[in-house]
């Protein structure tokens, strides 16, 4: 999001964007246990599931700056300046 919007006050968009997803998954793990349709262990357990996919992802996508096409090297988003 960063690189494709050339703005001066995006910069705290991509944290706040994440912050409101995690708020949101928190929020609906309280609420499912308040309302007593989950266990504790059931909203933690998915909790934890939720961080590692996500670690996951975020680590793999980190790992990619370059993508190869036919011999080319082009640069992904995440390295233009």
């Amino acid at each position: 999001m960063h690189n494709v919007i050339r703005a001066h006050g995006v910069r705290i968009l991509k944290p706040f964007v994440s912050l409101c997803f995690i708020m949101l998954a928190v929020l609906c793990g309280l609420s499912r246990y308040g309302l007593h349709y989950s266990h504790w262990e059931d909203v933690l357990a998915g909790f934890l599931v939720g961080m590692t996919v996500a670690l996951y992802v975020v680590s793999g996508i980190s790992e990619i700056n370059t993508i190869n096409i036919s011999g080319v090297s082009v640069l992904s988003s995440s390295t233009r300046r």
